[in-house]
Formats: structure tokens, sequence, C-alpha cells
């Protein structure tokens, strides 16, 4: 596992195109390469099948990302610093954590949590 500090250059908290709500935080890694992390369903269909409903998983891995870096609000993340965990050059980001403190965060095991 390769831990590597990263910027927040971009992020994204919205519908995607084909009208899941999701997110992305950009990352820049100190040799000027780029990633994205995210991309996980914020949201499902209504049982009624009557539109969209907001998922318990949704709002808690927005909030555990926040806590995460250490911001107030997703507006604030953008020029933040954090450090990231993965598995290989072209792997994708696992987990995330503070810069400054040993605080990890990975949306993959929150999932875990509510797919009971």
């Amino acid at each position: 596992m390769n831990i590597l500090n990263a910027k927040i250059i971009k992020t994204t908290l919205g519908f995607e195109d084909h009208g899941i709500l999701t997110f992305f935080i950009e990352c820049e890694f100190e040799q000027g390469s780029r990633q994205s992390f995210g991309g996980f369903r914020l949201d499902g269909p209504a049982k009624n099948k009557d539109g969209w409903k907001g998922h318990a998983f949704g709002i808690a891995c927005v909030r555990k990302i926040i806590e995460t870096v250490g911001v107030e609000k997703w507006e604030d993340l953008k020029g933040r610093y954090l450090r990231i965990k993965k598995n290989g050059y072209n792997e994708p980001i696992e987990e995330i954590a503070n810069i400054m403190e040993d605080n990890w965060f990975s949306c993959r095991e929150l999932s875990k949590e509510y797919d009971k």
C-alpha cells in the first residue's frame, strides 16, 4: 500500500450522466499527476418507484469526508491537503486521511456497514 500526499484541486457533488447522485474529489500529487477519489452512489430509487431518495450511506460518506479532511463544509475541501492510500500507480484511491492526523477513511469500508 502506497501513502502519498495530495492537494484537493476540484470537487464535484451532484448528478452524473445517468441521474445518480455522486461525488468526486480531484487530487494532485506532489509530482504533478492527478487522480479522482469517489464515484460512489449516494442515493437510490424510492420504494414506491416515484423518484429517488437519499441513503444513510450517502450522508454518512459526505460527513466522514468533511470530518476527515478537517473542514466545516464541502466547499472548503478545495485547496486542502490530504494523504491517500492506494495499491499502485494505476490503482484507485482506497483511503483518505487528514494531512496531519492519522484518521483514515474508506468509502468502501463504510459501505459495508450499510449493505447489511
